[in-house]
């Protein structure tokens, strides 16, 4: 979950939106400084309606140093395995994902309603962003409590993580099985903080909905992005999306089991600041949608062709579970 691809991105908010007018090579994210003077300034892919993004990127004091990274070796940025030097929170104790393996049944939380309420979506965008494609949101489409939080969660964005093959490619897995590809609903609290901004490096700042998806029917709102992606398949294509979107159909049949834990963002600066439900039950896509997603590209458009690299591969390995918790409202 999170950060931007090819390009990093600078923004500013104007008139209530978020706008990026510097890019930057590779994804390039500020660490930040230790005593926490400057609280990280977060912001969100430009847009084109303006909207809320799925990936952040961070600014700190002139102190702090800028690391370009990836999933993947590339040249002159931080691959996966080179993360925690780079991002101090990459190497803390409560990083996401992890496998879902030993969980453990909670009937008290079983007994708390996951409170889940979309509108219907408009004036959306769809934007390839060199590290996976996402839809952004206008503000006030709906959110999330209950459940493990007790806080209001807004919706900001949603985005894939997904593989070469449908052997692997979600970020969490089940018992050491990987799904070909993993949704993330990426929520912000608003009962606690006033913007993404405050939010993103706090505990109890997000809540992220993990959606596992497999093989098999057509999901028909996935179409209307996957129908799309000639039109983004390079990194920084960003287009509006016409048909509304409606997030209910994104979402498993069964919203009541889950697994639930406190984590991070699973991309650099990697802040243990999420909230973790992932559904228990996959949606279903066709393997042509599957395929769709690894259409896309890593480069921008008219880069060198040395640099043209399908995008896929882009989760990050799972963690260890540590001390934490791994709830469950379900009984195998």
């Amino acid at each position: 979950m999170f950060l931007l691809g090819c390009v990093g991105e600078v923004v500013s908010r104007v008139g209530g939106a978020w706008r990026a007018p510097l890019l930057i090579p590779c994804s390039r994210v500020a660490k930040s400084t230790s005593s926490g003077a400057q609280r990280p300034t977060v912001a969100f892919l430009r847009s084109a309606s303006q909207a809320n993004s799925r990936f952040f990127s961070t600014s700190t004091s002139k102190k702090s140093s800028d690391m370009s990274w990836s999933h993947r070796p590339s040249l002159g940025c931080a691959d996966v395995t080179e993360w925690q030097k780079h991002f101090p929170a990459a190497a803390g104790k409560r990083q996401s994902p992890i496998d879902l393996t030993k969980g453990e049944y909670n009937e008290e939380l079983a007994g708390k309603a996951l409170q889940i309420s979309y509108k219907e979506a408009r004036e959306c965008t769809l934007v390839n962003n060199g590290h996976s494609v996402q839809v952004n949101f206008k503000p006030s489409i709906g959110g999330l409590t209950g459940g493990p939080v007790t806080d209001n969660f807004e919706i900001a964005q949603y985005h894939f993580h997904w593989g070469a093959g449908d052997d692997k490619g979600s970020e969490h897995t089940v018992d050491g099985k990987y799904y070909p590809n993993e949704l993330h609903l990426v929520h912000w609290n608003t009962s606690k903080f006033s913007s993404v901004s405050e939010a993103i490096s706090e505990p109890n700042g997000l809540t992220v909905l993990g959606i596992f998806l497999e093989a098999g029917e057509e999901n028909v709102e996935l179409k209307k992005i996957t129908d799309r992606f000639d039109k983004v398949k390079h990194c920084s294509q960003e287009i509006p999306i016409e048909d509304p979107i409606c997030l209910k159909g994104l979402l498993p049949e069964d919203t009541k089991s889950f697994w639930s834990y406190d984590g991070s963002l699973t991309t650099p600066p990697c802040y243990e600041s999420v909230n973790w439900i992932v559904f228990r039950k996959p949606i279903t896509v066709s393997k042509e949608q599957l395929a769709a997603f690894r259409s896309l590209n890593e480069a921008k458009e008219g880069s060198d062709p040395e640099q043209h690299q399908a995008l896929v591969d882009n989760y990050r390995p799972v963690c260890e579970l540590n001390d934490r918790k791994l709830s469950t409202t379900f009984e195998e």
